[in-house]
């Protein structure tokens, strides 16, 4: 029981340092800075719709853009979500 006990001090400690999957390590982490019915975000300033269903984006949530651009100088982009890991294609405004 006490070594189960370490393990999870040390996975939190891990955890709570915001280790990154290998994808998103040189890549800018953003943050939602609005989220709307799993639809509509804001994200550095910018306005983005999602293109289909994006379940689980909550504000505050931070994410990685591996298309397109978090700046809103595309017409579509893909982003991921560094808590949940999954990915939302969006239409940029």
């Amino acid at each position: 029981m006490k070594t189960l006990k370490i393990l999870l001090v040390a996975l939190l400690a891990v955890v709570s340092m915001g280790a990154q999957p290998a994808f998103a390590r040189d890549r800018e982490v953003f943050y939602v800075q609005s989220s709307a019915k799993g639809t509509y975000f804001v994200i550095n300033n910018n306005k983005f719709t999602a293109r289909g269903y994006c379940a689980g984006m909550k504000r505050g949530d931070a994410v990685v853009f591996t298309e397109g651009s978090p700046h809103g100088i595309c017409i579509s982009s893909v982003f991921v979500n560094l808590r949940t890991g999954k990915e939302c294609s969006v239409w940029c405004h």
